[in-house]
């Protein structure tokens, strides 16, 4: 390498062979797992899982990543001090399991409990919903030590205080911006 033009030719060259090799990759994946795939966003999804970087797999893929982020359904899950009425914990994520919930509880253990919560005889409160009654999240709650209470079937008051802060969040965040992608709205 002298830095002639041949040789920034042939970088320039090797460059565009490896974009190309890059996309092939991510295509022989998407090949790999049956082609069953529905749409765009959701090779994304399971790409993105497998170790690939959203950018490159948005390229290959022929959609901006501006799209691929265009906020779909964002999830958030809090955990609300309902004496303090302080939020504690959050997670926003593109899915909603039993994981997410986990680490917004994890947030709020590790900022207001440093020493651990065993003991403490701490209580969630939350709805009847998938997430905070799956099996997984229910049994970390027991190994933690903190008894879970769950609101009444049709009974939206049951957990007001936590719906508020969520009301509140969506006036005065969510409603009122135009978050340009995922990064910017966590």
């Amino acid at each position: 390498m002298n830095g002639s033009s041949d040789d920034n030719h042939y970088k320039a060259e090797i460059e565009r062979l490896q974009k190309i090799i890059g996309k092939q990759a991510i295509q022989i994946e998407i090949l790999k797992n049956g082609g069953a795939i529905w749409n765009k966003r959701e090779a994304v999804e399971m790409l993105k899982e497998t170790g690939y970087a959203i950018k490159d797999v948005c390229d290959a893929l022929g959609i901006s990543r501006s799209s691929y982020y265009s906020a779909g359904w964002v999830y958030l899950v809090i955990v609300l001090d309902w004496y303090t009425k302080k939020i504690t914990g959050w997670n926003l994520s593109l899915r909603s399991r039993a994981t997410e919930w986990k680490e917004a509880l994890d947030m709020a253990i590790n900022r207001e409990f440093p020493g651990g919560v065993r003991g403490s005889r701490l209580k969630l409160i939350s709805d009847n919903g998938s997430r905070p009654t799956a099996t997984s999240f229910m049994k970390d709650m027991v190994t933690l030590g903190i008894e879970q209470i769950f609101t009444s079937y049709d009974n939206p008051k049951g957990n007001a205080d936590t719906e508020r802060v969520m009301r509140t969040i969506k006036e005065e965040i969510i409603w009122l911006n135009e978050f340009g992608s995922f990064e910017e709205a966590k």
